[in-house]
């Protein structure tokens, strides 16, 4: 992510239905150079779509979005309208 003044970040998130099970490792195992971005734990939301809401709020710009799986279809289908298929780490067929 890009913020106003040119910066950038590696964020990283997970689905929030994971967050009480994997959370805590996975943050322990960030290295210095990511943030840790947590959903709501009684949330549903989609680790890429926790991203993108975070970008949102907090008035960044993604440069680039990926995921260790296929992006479900609402997820693709969102994320090309918003990206563009250049922003996305993976192919998503509309």
């Amino acid at each position: 992510m890009e913020d106003d003044e040119g910066g950038t970040q590696e964020l990283v998130g997970i689905n929030e239905s994971a967050l009480r099970k994997w959370g805590n490792s996975v943050e322990a195992s960030l290295g210095s150079d990511e943030t840790w971005v947590e959903g709501d734990p009684g949330g549903s939301l989609h680790a890429e779509m926790v991203l993108y809401k975070y970008a949102e709020e907090t008035g960044g710009t993604i440069v680039g979005i990926g995921a260790s799986k296929k992006f479900c279809a609402v997820c693709g289908s969102f994320l090309l309208e918003k990206l563009g298929q250049a922003k996305l780490g993976q192919l998503v067929n509309p």
